[in-house]
Protein backbone atom coordinates (compact mmCIF):
# COMPACT_ATOMS: atom_id res chain seq x y z
CA UNK A 1 0.00 0.00 0.00
CA UNK A 2 2.27 2.14 1.10
CA UNK A 3 4.45 1.74 -2.80
CA UNK A 4 0.83 2.85 -4.12
CA UNK A 5 0.65 5.78 -2.41
CA UNK A 6 4.50 7.05 -3.34
CA UNK A 7 3.66 6.17 -6.69
CA UNK A 8 0.25 7.91 -6.68
CA UNK A 9 1.95 11.25 -5.39
CA UNK A 10 4.38 11.04 -7.60
CA UNK A 11 2.00 10.49 -10.51
CA UNK A 12 -0.19 13.32 -9.50
CA UNK A 13 1.88 16.10 -8.21
CA UNK A 14 3.56 15.93 -11.79
CA UNK A 15 7.35 15.12 -11.24
CA UNK A 16 7.34 12.16 -13.50
CA UNK A 17 8.11 11.74 -17.02
CA UNK A 18 4.36 12.37 -18.08
CA UNK A 19 4.88 16.44 -16.52
CA UNK A 20 7.84 16.41 -18.94
CA UNK A 21 6.03 15.52 -21.83
CA UNK A 22 3.11 17.70 -21.07
CA UNK A 23 5.34 20.29 -20.57
CA UNK A 24 6.97 19.82 -24.04
CA UNK A 25 4.10 19.63 -25.72
CA UNK A 26 2.46 22.70 -24.04
CA UNK A 27 5.57 24.64 -25.34
CA UNK A 28 5.31 23.40 -29.02
CA UNK A 29 1.95 24.49 -28.87
CA UNK A 30 2.28 27.76 -27.59
CA UNK A 31 5.68 28.42 -30.06
CA UNK A 32 3.01 27.39 -33.37
CA UNK A 33 0.49 29.79 -32.00
CA UNK A 34 2.97 32.52 -31.15
CA UNK A 35 4.77 31.70 -34.61
CA UNK A 36 1.34 32.02 -36.29
CA UNK A 37 0.51 35.11 -34.58
CA UNK A 38 3.92 36.71 -35.90
CA UNK A 39 3.44 35.38 -39.38
CA UNK A 40 -0.29 37.25 -39.36
CA UNK A 41 1.25 40.23 -37.99
CA UNK A 42 4.11 40.16 -41.01
CA UNK A 43 1.67 39.54 -43.30
CA UNK A 44 -0.27 42.65 -42.68
CA UNK A 45 3.10 44.59 -42.40
CA UNK A 46 3.99 43.36 -45.70
CA UNK A 47 0.39 44.12 -47.38
CA UNK A 48 -1.61 46.65 -45.24
CA UNK A 49 -4.96 45.82 -46.49
CA UNK A 50 -7.98 45.02 -44.41
CA UNK A 51 -8.32 41.49 -44.68
CA UNK A 52 -4.69 41.06 -43.20
CA UNK A 53 -6.57 43.60 -40.59
CA UNK A 54 -9.07 41.48 -39.82
CA UNK A 55 -6.86 38.53 -39.48
CA UNK A 56 -4.86 39.94 -36.83
CA UNK A 57 -8.08 41.67 -35.22
CA UNK A 58 -9.12 38.00 -35.04
CA UNK A 59 -5.94 36.83 -32.95
CA UNK A 60 -6.70 39.51 -30.38
CA UNK A 61 -10.18 38.32 -30.27
CA UNK A 62 -10.43 38.16 -25.88
CA UNK A 63 -11.89 34.08 -26.83
CA UNK A 64 -8.04 33.68 -28.22
CA UNK A 65 -5.19 32.00 -26.18
CA UNK A 66 -1.68 33.78 -25.14
CA UNK A 67 -2.87 37.13 -25.24
CA UNK A 68 -0.49 38.65 -23.17
CA UNK A 69 2.21 37.40 -25.41
CA UNK A 70 0.74 38.52 -28.64
CA UNK A 71 -0.09 42.34 -27.45
CA UNK A 72 3.43 42.24 -25.86
CA UNK A 73 4.71 41.71 -29.73
CA UNK A 74 2.74 44.55 -31.01
CA UNK A 75 4.15 46.58 -28.11
CA UNK A 76 7.06 46.44 -29.71
CA UNK A 77 5.94 48.47 -32.73
CA UNK A 78 5.03 51.66 -32.36
CA UNK A 79 2.61 51.68 -35.28
CA UNK A 80 1.76 48.08 -34.41
CA UNK A 81 0.60 49.14 -31.40
CA UNK A 82 -1.18 52.63 -31.93
CA UNK A 83 -2.93 50.37 -34.79
CA UNK A 84 -4.53 47.29 -32.65
CA UNK A 85 -4.71 49.28 -29.38
CA UNK A 86 -8.03 49.28 -29.68
CA UNK A 87 -8.55 46.02 -29.76
CA UNK A 88 -6.26 45.06 -27.08
CA UNK A 89 -8.33 45.50 -24.11
CA UNK A 90 -8.27 43.12 -21.43
CA UNK A 91 -11.38 41.87 -20.15
CA UNK A 92 -13.58 43.24 -22.37
CA UNK A 93 -17.67 42.14 -22.47
CA UNK A 94 -18.35 39.65 -25.40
Amino acid sequence: MRKLLIYCIGFFNGTGKIRIIREERFYEYFLSRIINFQSVVNRYLSAKNNQNKEVVIEELDIKQEFLAFKYHILKQNKELFVEFLPYMIWNKKE
